[in-house]
């Protein structure tokens, strides 16, 4: 049977098969229930509730395509950045430090569907960055960089439509 193990406020935290119900918290979802991990469960009525569905529309974020993402770096930028993420056994640790966290940073970044610039993992990713670049003498100012990269105006050709 198909159970809904159900966590606090009632959400439904996972999905699972069982031959019993052998925990307080599962319930048994009705066969012909589209029940999915974070619908609500109403104890009193023993229904299922689907979540709220949030209808913010993509214009009103500031959300851009991958590459609108990496458009955004400069040639000279994206290039220190890719040769300083590259890892040297033989470079002190500090170096090895600063090359996994670009490593990070851009594995993230590979793995994201879109980038949300008013994200703060997102801020503090290109924050970082920028604060390298200026160390390593491409960019004059980290700040006055990461507030120009940021903050830009989302253009027309820039903004992800897809779904959020």
């Amino acid at each position: 049977m198909r159970v809904a193990v159900i966590g606090k406020d009632n959400r439904v935290e996972n999905l699972i098969l069982a031959g019993e119900l052998s925990n307080e918290n599962w319930v048994q979802i009705p066969d012909d229930s589209p029940v999915q991990a974070g619908h609500s469960y109403d104890k009193e009525s023993g229904e299922f509730l689907a979540p709220e569905v949030q209808h913010e529309s993509v214009q009103e974020k500031r959300i851009i395509t991958k590459k609108a993402f990496l458009m955004r770096w400069t040639d000279d930028e994206a290039i220190a950045i890719d040769l300083a993420s590259i890892h040297d056994p033989a470079a002190d640790a500090q170096s090895q430090e600063r090359s996994a966290y670009l490593r990070r940073q851009k594995e993230i970044q590979s793995q994201a569907t879109y980038i949300d610039l008013d994200d703060k993992d997102t801020q503090r990713g290109v924050f970082g960055a920028m604060q390298l670049l200026e160390a390593m003498g491409k960019v004059a100012e980290h700040k006055a960089r990461f507030d120009e990269f940021i903050n830009a105006p989302v253009q027309p050709e820039e903004r992800y439509t897809g779904p959020l």
